[in-house]
């Protein structure tokens, strides 16, 4: 599998299921540009691209929002958080108004760290 996933919720990492490992990085030529290095994770050689999620944004928009700018270059959420809302979305939460529930009850189980980002994108405007 791959993580996010919220299979990585139920088998737990290096518990009930570990990553294989390959004995050197083997890729499409188009991706002949992919290092050792980003196919690694945790010292083993998955074979493929690492992958990580970031916040997209226009650059307009970013220009034009520093507060968001700065928001968006500090989240953080750990792999475990985003796999158990991934596993709550398997289970059937996965209307909406299920989802910005999620978002709410990691905010408040994180309410200390998402007040500290958001001081920090207000000091971007300031």
């Amino acid at each position: 599998a791959y993580v996010p996933h919220w299979l990585a919720s139920v088998l737990k990492p290096d518990q009930d299921a570990i990553w294989l490992e390959v004995p050197f990085t083997s890729l499409p030529k188009a991706q002949e540009n992919v290092t050792e290095a980003e196919t690694s994770f945790q010292g083993k050689n998955l074979g493929f691209a690492v992958d990580n999620v970031r916040v997209l944004a226009n650059k307009e928009f970013l220009e034009a929002n520093p507060a968001a700018q700065r928001l968006f270059e500090q989240i953080t959420i750990p792999i475990e958080d985003v796999n158990a809302q991934e596993q709550l979305i398997h289970n059937g939460e996965n209307r909406p108004k299920d989802i910005r529930r999620h978002a709410e009850e990691w905010v408040q189980k994180n309410q200390q760290q998402f007040d500290s980002w958001i001081e920090a994108a207000k000091q971007a405007v300031q």
